[in-house]
């Protein structure tokens, strides 16, 4: 059973990565619905409240902000499961996501910079990215 083992950053990053994805999703939720970033209580709320940092997208329409948050945050679910699946595009896709994430203020500033972290440890690498050989036998047939 060597090797089956699931690295401790494989799962901080998926977890990380899934908060920020409903994070953007439901905030673009908001935003397209009541055309204004939730506020008061609750989870999305406090996360709202403690916005800092640039966002990129405050001179664009809110209809546009809010499908950027959609697109974005739900797309993070596309890319967490290809990790697990160890999909080729899943790595590189993960890594666009978290540069289009990053231009967007509050919780991304603190997540993002961690799923990068958590994604170039060695043990998370060998994991998600199979060895080069493996899909040999399948291209040449």
């Amino acid at each position: 059973m060597q090797g089956t083992r699931i690295p401790l950053a494989l799962l901080i990053a998926s977890v990380v990565a899934f908060v920020l994805g409903i994070w953007l999703a439901l905030s673009g939720l908001a935003l397209r619905f009541f055309g204004a970033l939730p506020s008061g209580a609750g989870i999305i709320g406090i996360l709202a409240d403690t916005s800092f940092g640039p966002d990129f997208y405050a001179n664009i329409a809110v209809e546009t902000q809010a499908w950027v948050r959609i697109v974005v945050g739900t797309a993070f679910a596309g890319g967490v499961v290809g990790l697990w699946l160890r999909q080729a595009w899943a790595f590189r896709s993960t890594l666009l996501l978290c540069a289009l994430a990053a231009t967007f203020s509050g919780l991304a500033l603190i997540a993002v910079p961690l799923i990068l972290i958590c994604l170039a440890t060695p043990s998370t690498r060998s994991r998600i990215q199979p060895a080069l050989g493996s899909n040999a036998s399948q291209v040449s047939a």
